[in-house]
């Protein structure tokens, strides 16, 4: 199994890939656990891949919350970053053209 990027990589002596819906996937649980490894190179290996799988996740749960018709205020308040830092990195492309066009 190699990673999305084609480039193979080692962990525990196994090769896999990262989370979620990639065939081969470790559990988070896993990798939380392997986070707190005495072996400094697997520790910061799982949690490289433990901020992918938040980052992708953010972002599918940002999505799916504008898709409920939540406004950015409380997506923000949810993550712990303000409206506007949520806005400037979720925004649609048709918001962005808007926005472009004002300015």
């Amino acid at each position: 199994m190699t990673p999305p990027s084609g480039e193979a990589r080692a962990f525990n002596d196994r090769s896999f890939t990262y989370l979620g819906d990639y065939p081969g996937g470790i559990p988070a649980s896993q990798l939380v656990e392997q986070a707190t490894a005495e072996d400094t190179d697997v520790a910061l290996f799982a949690v490289g891949l433990l901020n992918v799988w938040i980052a992708d996740q953010e972002m599918i749960q940002v999505f799916r919350a504008r898709a409920e018709g939540r406004s950015w205020s409380w997506i923000g308040s949810r993550i712990g970053r303000s409206r506007q830092a949520v806005w400037e990195r979720y925004r649609s492309p048709e918001e962005r053209n808007h926005f472009d066009e004002e300015t």
